[in-house]
């Protein structure tokens, strides 16, 4: 059993190494171990830590362009389980491009179907507030979302059905590419 009055100096004396205060009140402990804990924590680890964040976003940023070394990596290791194969890209599009419709595609799988008839909602909302920018995305998201609603087969009534018009007439409408 612990005894307070005899063994309280054994658990708060100080370590056997010899410290060294040096004028300007740095503490300098004699010994190896000090000095490469220190060039670790001072050097090392933050060049492990930026050459990880730098590996993890070169296929966080740019997923498809490195598919042929995606094997080799780690990252590449999971690539295919989180990737599901989807249709190529329909012609319909009035701005995605393949990159963009892949990275869609691929986030949309992953919604539930409460999540999914949410997102559809709520970029209705979205193409409702008449911002020109945003229309010809909003009404890719519409349409491929709803290709989703209906590759399910939930019962929804087709948001994308009331942007019939929009979308033709902006498709009509010539653009500076």
């Amino acid at each position: 059993m612990f005894d307070w009055d005899r063994d309280l100096d054994s658990i708060t004396a100080s370590p056997s190494r010899p410290v060294a205060v040096t004028a300007d009140g740095v503490v300098n402990r004699a010994g190896t171990s000090g000095r490469i804990r220190a060039f670790l924590a001072r050097w090392v680890a933050p060049v492990v830590v930026v050459a990880g964040l730098g590996f993890a976003g070169q296929f966080a940023f740019q997923p498809d362009a490195h598919q042929s070394h995606a094997s080799a990596s780690i990252s590449g290791a999971f690539s295919g389980v989180f990737t599901a194969a989807h249709p190529p890209r329909p012609a319909a599009l009035l701005v995605y491009d393949d990159q963009q419709y892949a990275r869609f595609m691929r986030g949309i799988v992953g919604f539930t179907d409460e999540n999914l008839l949410a997102y559809a909602s709520a970029t209705a909302h979205d193409l409702s507030l008449n911002d020109a920018l945003m229309t010809p995305y909003l009404l890719d998201v519409l349409y491929l979302t709803n290709q989703q609603i209906e590759r399910r087969g939930l019962s929804h009534p087709r948001v994308l059905a009331a942007y019939e018009a929009e979308r033709a007439s902006f498709s009509a409408t010539p653009r500076d590419s």
